[in-house]
């Protein structure tokens, strides 16, 4: 999608963790992550196998937090992460945990979430957003 590889780059070149966590199976995901080389960019990918519960409760986001320190050996809050999904329930879940949780409207379900750290209208917005929230 429109934004994402220049939000990859942005987010690297700063040396910023990134993590992918999906509701995909694992062998779907490692297509996706082969074909756009998301292994240069991510410190975790996950997929359905590899946390326990559904991405719209708030359980697999404390899953992720506890993998990501592990893989960078360091402590995080959850208010430092932000979160990208399509998926309103998701954002909802997230925020629930205290993420930063950005939705992203042009996903398949329209509905927006009840509460989130920000809305984009799309992944082409996701750079520029990227920009002001680093540089607040």
């Amino acid at each position: 999608n429109p934004g994402i590889k220049t939000a990859l780059d942005q987010l690297k070149d700063l040396k910023i963790t990134q993590c992918v966590m999906s509701n995909a199976r694992r062998s779907s995901l490692k297509i996706s992550a082969d074909a756009h080389n998301f292994y240069a960019y991510m410190n975790v990918i996950w997929g359905k196998e590899d946390y326990e519960g559904r991405k719209n409760t708030s359980e697999p986001y404390f899953q992720i937090l506890t993998k990501i320190q592990e893989e960078i050996g360091q402590y995080i809050d959850f208010d430092s992460i932000l979160f990208f999904d399509d998926d309103a329930d998701c954002i909802d879940a997230a925020r629930k945990t205290g993420l930063r949780a950005v939705h992203i409207g042009n996903g398949p379900n329209q509905k927006l979430p009840e509460k989130s750290f920000h809305n984009l209208a799309s992944t082409k917005e996701i750079p520029d957003f990227l920009e002001w929230v680093l540089h607040e």
